[in-house]
């Protein structure tokens, strides 16, 4: 009878014991759980915060595309207005020399009267 005594009484040291260091790994599992939920939340702020970012860029980007294409036409309608006015000068330019020749011949041919 001693010895079942013994027994049961390491039987319930054991028990204790058991049951003390299952609590502590309860309690450290419960710890990495809540760790764990912190970085999906962590996760799932991120990920919002990327969707929010995609969609900015892609509104910068619209943006962007739409004045480049309003820059390059402006350019295309300033490059032909040159080019107008290029051709304009030199017709003009063209005349002026004419003219200027005439009035040359014709001051020589006074110079020559006198």
């Amino acid at each position: 009878m001693v010895e079942n005594k013994k027994i049961l009484d390491l039987l319930e040291k054991m028990y204790i014991e058991f049951n003390s260091r299952f609590e502590q790994i309860d309690s450290r599992f419960e710890q990495i759980d809540s760790r764990f939920e912190k970085i999906e939340q962590g996760q799932t702020e991120i990920k919002q915060e990327v969707r929010e970012n995609r969609d900015a860029i892609l509104k910068i980007e619209n943006v962007i595309h739409d004045k480049a294409g309003i820059l390059f036409d402006a350019d295309i309608r300033t490059q032909e207005r040159i080019d107008s006015l290029d051709e304009k000068l030199s017709s003009h330019l063209g005349r002026l020399e004419a003219k200027i020749d005439v009035l040359q011949m014709e001051t020589s041919h006074i110079r020559k009267i006198k």
